[in-house]
């Protein structure tokens, strides 16, 4: 799949973006997608970006380096990418299993999605990667915004940067791609990830955000036949953290798997807000959520299946957990199935509700204080998705950022 590039002008881009966020030229007063749209019912983006101006940052000149610690001490040795630097690309150009190049934009027109929207005004050029061979270690991306400009987040000037990312994973290549989001302002990120037949591609994401910081990434993956797309992430902090995934099962015999984890506490309002497209039959897939929630953050999880209607004999699974701990904290669930095929095995779920008082008692009634039991309870909670990782010294990372 080629990068398509929109003919509009920059002024064009301009005017869409503004009836999509409507604010002013000038970008003073917000409006994220419309305050009364369903998908943005229970995110905070209206709370917390109206009135406020966002000042383009280019992003991180450095890896943060208790990051570089975490990587060195667990992974070793990766290929690593900083996203939203001009030349960060270089490093990687001459990898024979890279073709790097830019193009002016990476996905197709979308209006809908108005925050991708905002991330292609403010980018002449995005990176593209074309993945050729299997990499001899994993992909690693960061992206966000310096320490040093957490001074200018005051007021209404609110720094933000727009990370993009297309990568086009060739016939039978096989890879990991560790994604890391830093920062304590706003980062707008948007990826686009290309299977080719029989490709492979782990994913894992990783969030070490300061408790101001707003995230909000745009995730669209297609899939190939025989294509396999595993996808896991972790957050911990940030303000509010909003994730839209958008994946199609294009061919037959595709497969994915989007698993999340996370543990949430103070004001922090965590959205994952998924799209699994079933497009050709023998597809399968499964989703599976999980949130531990402390103080007074909120989980929101919207996620839908589609099975088109020539999709049949497909396999679609769908559950959304959130434990809380705290009286204040919230969680709010929408899952959807819809489905159009005759042979289908699809099912959907969730639960929410505090930690079990009967594992509690036991754990208790063996020695353990309340609040180590409880402790326990929540990473066994949470384990049980880590575990299922195949790589050790991956583990050992997703580890790390919890602790």
């Amino acid at each position: 799949m080629k990068a398509i590039k929109i003919s509009c002008n920059r002024r064009a881009r301009k005017n869409i973006m503004s009836k999509l966020f409507n604010f002013t030229s000038d970008g003073q007063a917000w409006q994220a997608d419309g305050k009364n749209a369903e998908k943005w019912r229970y995110s905070p983006a209206e709370q917390l970006l109206q009135g406020r101006q966002l000042v383009s940052n280019a992003g991180l000149s450095a890896v943060p380096t208790h990051i570089t610690q975490y990587l060195d001490e667990t992974i070793g040795d990766y290929y690593l990418l900083l996203l939203g630097q001009d030349k960060a690309e270089e490093k990687l150009a001459n990898i024979p299993a890279f073709n790097v190049f830019s193009a002016g934009t990476i996905s197709p027109d979308a209006p809908e999605q108005g925050f991708t929207r905002l991330n292609e005004v403010n980018n002449q050029q995005h990176c593209c990667i074309n993945i050729l061979q299997s990499p001899d270690k994993p992909l690693v991306i960061i992206y966000g915004v310096d320490a040093q400009s957490n001074a200018k987040t005051k007021g209404d000037m609110l720094p933000c940067t727009h990370p993009s990312l297309r990568l086009d994973i060739a016939h039978n290549v096989s890879m990991q791609l560790i994604e890391i989001v830093v920062g304590n302002a706003m980062s707008n990120s948007a990826i686009e990830l290309d299977l080719e037949k029989s490709a492979s591609l782990h994913h894992y994401v990783l969030g070490d955000l300061s408790d101001e910081a707003i995230h909000i990434g745009t995730l669209n993956v297609a899939c190939d036949a025989q294509a396999q797309y595993h996808h896991l992430s972790f957050w911990k902090n940030g303000r509010m953290i909003r994730r839209n995934c958008h994946v199609m099962l294009e061919q037959p015999e595709s497969h994915v798997e989007l698993h999340g984890i996370a543990m949430l506490d103070g004001e922090t309002n965590l959205d994952n807000s998924t799209l699994l497209h079933h497009q050709s039959p023998d597809t399968t897939a499964s989703e599976n959520f999980r949130t531990i929630l402390h103080g007074k953050s909120i989980n929101n999880f919207q996620g839908k299946i589609i099975v088109a209607q020539d999709a049949q004999n497909t396999e679609s699974f769908q559950m959304s957990r959130a434990m809380l701990i705290s009286n204040d904290a919230r969680a709010n669930h929408k899952p959807e199935l819809e489905i159009y095929a005759d042979e289908v095995k699809c099912s959907h779920g969730s639960t929410i509700g505090a930690p079990d008082k009967n594992q509690l008692f036991y754990l208790q009634s063996r020695g353990f204080s309340y609040e180590t039991a409880l402790n326990i309870i929540c990473r066994s909670f949470l384990e049980e998705q880590i575990n299922q990782i195949t790589d050790e010294n991956i583990k050992q990372l997703f580890h790390c950022w919890i602790s």
